[in-house]
């Protein structure tokens, strides 16, 4: 009997655990979501800019597979516009402007998606590439 009690504490305690850590999916489609409501919206999703459509397209579940760890390293950064730079683009930056929680699940996100094709990149720092060896800058 106080072998079970002992499974069942620990099932509890493993499914809190688990539950309330962030999935790459749930993070991949929260990210979707969050770029096609803000300027990235009208580039990247059809009929958009066919050269933006190459790098990744909002219409795709899986929509950064086409994309090189570079590439999206590269997405907070390209979300974290200025206004001026907004308004150049063509958007309003009282409806693109990115929020300060929309950001951070944009770093979680990009994180998780690198860790998840390389997981060697968690042994020996995003730096290095499975060898073990630093990598070069492409």
């Amino acid at each position: 009997m106080a072998l079970w009690r002992l499974l069942i504490l620990n099932l509890a305690f493993l499914s809190g655990v688990c539950g309330a850590v962030e999935s790459l999916e749930m993070l991949r489609v929260e990210s979707r979501q969050i770029l096609r409501t803000r300027l990235c919206g009208n580039c990247h999703i059809p009929p958009g800019n066919s050269r933006a459509l190459k790098i990744y397209n909002l219409d795709r579940e899986n929509w950064a597979f086409s994309m090189s760890e570079r590439q999206l390293e590269q997405i907070p950064g390209r979300a974290d516009l200025q206004d001026e730079e907004i308004v150049e683009m063509g958007g309003d930056p009282h409806r693109h402007k990115f929020t300060k929680r929309e950001l951070e699940i944009l770093n979680r996100y990009v994180r998780a998606e690198i860790k998840d094709r390389n997981p060697a990149a968690t042994l020996f720092g995003a730096e290095h590439n499975q060898s073990g060896e630093a990598s070069q800058q492409r």
